[in-house]
């Protein structure tokens, strides 16, 4: 389970890419769910092909946490609620 809530915008370290978070808390299919969904650095988005999802487990280090505003801050906190973290 999910311990940390990252900021959208957050670059970590995934095996030896860092990624870029676009997304959290995201549900493949019926039965898979990842803690984060991102992108490749620095290329971005370049189709549905090439997102990256991981679990938090899989996060080697956090290179730069994303902006973070009273929106971001409530949209957190309401994960965690969901949670129950």
């Amino acid at each position: 389970m999910i311990k940390e809530i990252y900021a959208i915008g957050t670059k970590a370290l995934v095996g030896e890419k860092v990624i870029l978070i676009i997304g959290r808390i995201q549900k493949i299919d019926d039965d898979s769910f990842h803690d984060y969904v991102g992108v490749a650095c620095p290329s971005g988005f370049q189709s549905e092909q090439e997102l990256v999802y991981f679990s938090e487990q899989e996060i080697k280090k956090i290179v730069e946490l994303g902006y973070v505003d009273d929106q971001e801050i409530e949209q957190i906190n309401q994960i965690k609620e969901t949670l129950g973290v």
